[in-house]
């Protein structure tokens, strides 16, 4: 009884720990054991005295539940009923130890994945999160249910055996070591069902990863003709996970039945022993005997719990091993500043980054490296490059997401890694080539959880990205649904309410990456207008491929290679023999007539 008990503690601290009370609620089951253990012994002698069997057995009970008849049946319906309901208690019980575990765990993983550093939100495959938070810690609430169960099953098999000795030493000892026999028999057995479990998630893991790859890409299994063969490869990994998991459950199935039947199997000789070296009563040794098989019915149903647990445990060490990787040594993003955390002040500041340095895990090169820029308050600066220059990079570093490996970024002459992450990001947005959509109103993914900005500044941001037209066409306008993912509107319409989000809260820093990619020449038109009417307030940093969206901009930074090679108005660059003067001319854009060419 010693190692599955340590088992089920061992398990307990790790998937209640969202619970203040552990230890009420393990001392709560145990008693609820004893409590159920010691009714079914006493149910058991009353039923077996009913008849007017042994009165031994009944010695320790009152005289008139002994000698009535009605009484003692009238015992043992009143017995019955108190054990129902301990067995609603525990059952109870064990449930809500299961919703805390899950609870717990969805809690922790959600917290954990939404502070992590963006590197390591970026690296999890799509869909993983998901998985985590319903299909892994739903197997960790049922396995710190079933922990719960055992508990109370592990304490009903303490009370019903030593009733037992109580009532019969010798015969109880004999069967003891033959649970003693069979308990070493299932421990042998249960040596490899952690191996097959850990063979079974992994396929199981595997194979979710490709569902959710497949649904991300089938345009592209139609147009090119392979919905078959993506078909095929999904049954055959949908296959080997179901081979696995089905080793599994056979191993898990068959250990507790057959631990239960060699049991039984090596009761009947150790009987034959006991009656041979000491009389018995018949009614004594039978309630033993029933005595003995309910211990081994408790014991089968504990050795299944642990097995089952040692399955679970693997999904319990995949949600550690998440929660490791992504705990940051920096408070949460959207918490409470760390001491000593400067306080940005409103307007646009002057951002600077002095010799920064950006290589992403596993990358054999730098992606940034010896940057030195600065930003002037209300200033428009254009980044071009081309493509893997470090154009995205960098703006990852001057909005926050991605920490210089060497160098710093400065606001105002502040170390940014000393101002309170959540007072930075509230001076900040961005506009990417892939707007991100939640499932929602136009007006919902404007707003974007943020409850303080007024139902006005959603219009006036709308307007001002160019969604005029668009709320005339909606008979909702802004209350117009925009569909899962934003899959009822077109792509520059997606492009604009992204604009119009990053506008409505007024941004310091507005950092625009590919801002023109699904929008037409009027559109992009609207945009460059949007731009221009900020005022000096926002600082802006535009990354364009097309050049007619940076032209407007007061200077233009170029990238090759990860470094700054060029740095100057539209015009100084457009009469140098760099990048920006042969993309020009292959772009066939003309420079705006203001702009006048330096030789």
């Amino acid at each position: 009884m010693t190692v599955p008990l340590a088992t089920l503690r061992a398990w307990w601290e790790r998937s209640t720990m969202g619970s203040r009370r552990p230890g009420r609620r393990v001392a709560a089951l145990a008693v609820l054991g004893l409590l159920a253990g010691a009714g079914e012994f006493l149910l058991i002698v009353l039923v077996v005295r009913l008849p007017g069997g042994d009165s031994r057995l009944g010695s320790f009970l009152p005289d008139r539940l002994t000698s009535d008849r009605a009484a003692t049946a009238a015992a043992a319906l009143a017995v019955t009923a108190f054990v129902a309901g301990v067995h609603v208690a525990s059952a109870r019980t064990a449930t809500r130890t299961g919703v805390e575990a899950l609870g717990w765990a969805r809690g922790r993983l959600l917290d954990h994945y939404l502070a992590a550093p963006y590197l390591a939100q970026r690296a999890e495959p799509t869909g993983r999160l998901q998985e985590l938070v319903l299909g892994e810690a739903s197997q960790v609430a049922f396995g710190a249910q079933r922990a719960a169960e055992a508990v109370a099953a592990a304490l009903n098999i303490a009370a019903l055996t030593a009733l037992a000795l109580a009532i019969s030493p010798v015969a109880t000892g004999a069967l003891l070591g033959v649970v003693a026999v069979t308990a070493t028999a299932v421990r042998r057995a249960r040596r490899h069902s952690r191996a097959l479990a850990a063979r079974a998630v992994a396929a199981s893991s595997a194979l979710a990863e490709s569902v959710t790859e497949t649904t991300t890409i089938t345009a592209e299994l139609r147009v090119f003709g392979v919905t078959a063969s993506a078909q095929h490869l999904l049954f055959d990994q949908a296959g080997h996970a179901g081979a696995e998991f089905g080793r599994m459950q056979l191993r898990v199935a068959l250990t507790p039945l057959l631990g239960r039947d060699l049991g039984v199997a090596m009761m009947i000789p150790a009987l034959l022993a006991v009656l041979a070296l000491r009389d018995l009563r018949i009614e004594t040794l039978g309630v033993t005997i029933v005595l003995a098989l309910r211990s081994l019915g408790q014991a089968s149903s504990l050795v299944a719990a642990i097995h089952q647990l040692d399955e679970r445990g693997l999904h319990l060490d995949r949600i550690d091993d998440h929660l490791r990787r992504w705990r940051d040594p920096r408070p949460p993003v959207a918490g409470v500043a760390h001491p000593g955390a400067a306080r940005c002040q409103p307007g646009a500041g002057r951002l600077r980054m002095e010799a920064v340095a950006v290589t992403y895990p596993g990358a054999d090169r730098p992606a940034l490296r010896d940057i030195d820029l600065e930003l002037r308050p209300g200033e428009r600066l254009g980044v071009v490059g081309r493509s893997g220059a470090g154009k995205s990079t960098l703006a990852g570093v001057l909005l926050g997401l991605l920490a210089p490996d060497r160098g710093r970024v400065l606001v105002d002459g502040v170390d940014r890694s000393t101002i309170d992450p959540a007072g930075w990001f509230r001076r900040v947005a961005t506009v990417t080539q892939q707007p991100a959509m939640i499932t929602g109103t136009v007006a919902e993914n404007i707003r974007f959880l943020r409850a303080g900005i007024p139902d006005a500044a959603l219009r006036e941001a709308a307007l001002a990205a160019g969604l005029a037209a668009d709320l005339a066409r909606w008979p909702d306008g802004l209350d117009h649904p925009a569909g899962v993912h934003g899959s009822r509107v077109s792509g520059g319409q997606r492009q604009r309410i992204a604009l119009a989000r990053a506008l409505a809260g007024a941004p310091d820093l507005l950092v625009l990456d590919e801002p023109s990619s699904a929008l037409d020449a009027h559109a992009e038109q609207a945009l460059r207008a949007a731009l221009a009417a900020l005022g000096p307030r926002t600082t802006v940093l535009i990354i364009a491929h097309r050049l007619s969206t940076v032209l407007d901009c007061d200077r233009l930074a170029v990238l090759d290679g990860g470094r700054m090679v060029a740095l100057g108005s539209p015009a100084e660059l457009a009469g140098t023999d760099g990048y920006f003067r042969d993309a020009l001319a292959l772009s066939e854009v003309a420079l705006p007539s203001s702009i006048t060419v330096s030789d």
